[in-house]
């Protein structure tokens, strides 16, 4: 493969990393857990890189052979339910990212982000059903140097707090942890595996 096949095949799993992470998962993994919010990372993470091993390891080969017929109903089964769980978070994100937009000018009302996403979800569709794939494949690509460059400058402006604040202070003030029952905060860490 050459390297402009290459990047266009990236722009889009990482356009919906970076959107998902950095839109939805960190906000709700600070309001969750705050200061360990690595720590929540790292488990969710683990845990289900030890559900894709054991699939691999006793699901595949199933698969591969057809020799069970339940398990092959279910993979195809789950087929159909992962297309639901994408279409409703597609629809979540661009509906938070409508509440972040609106939010600015004074305008977050329920109408409003319902609006506002029904325009942006119509877009979407017009371009998609007259020009096919490839336009929304640049859109794609565009938004992502623009998440790039949000997020490099984000980054930056962070490190710059930090150093100055430690500077300052000789230490780092961390968010104290939210008022949550443990069970709330499971339910919540667990709610991010959409995103995965």
């Amino acid at each position: 493969m050459t390297k402009r096949q290459i990047i266009p095949a990236m722009s889009t799993p990482l356009a919906s990393i970076f959107g998902s992470g950095f839109l939805v998962v960190v906000p709700i993994l600070a309001s969750a857990v705050d200061s360990y919010a690595i720590l929540a990372m790292i488990v969710v993470a683990f845990l289900v890189g030890c559900i894709v091993r054991h699939n691999i390891l006793c699901a595949e080969p199933v698969l591969a052979a057809e020799s069970n017929s339940f398990t092959v109903f279910a993979e195809r089964l789950s087929d159909f339910a992962l297309v639901a769980a994408y279409v409703v978070s597609v629809c979540l994100y661009i509906h938070i990212l409508s509440a972040f937009v609106l939010v600015n000018f004074g305008l977050d009302t329920a109408f409003n982000k319902s609006l506002m996403t029904s325009i942006i979800i119509a877009t979407i569709t017009i371009v998609g059903l007259f020009g096919g794939l490839k336009p929304l494949e640049k859109m794609e690509r565009w938004a992502l140097y623009v998440t790039m460059v949000i997020l490099a400058t984000m980054l930056i402006l962070f490190a710059i707090y930090d150093i100055q604040q430690y500077s300052e202070l000789n230490h780092f003030i961390l968010p104290e942890m939210s008022n949550r029952s443990p069970w709330e905060i499971a339910t919540i860490v667990a709610g991010t595996l959409i995103v995965v």
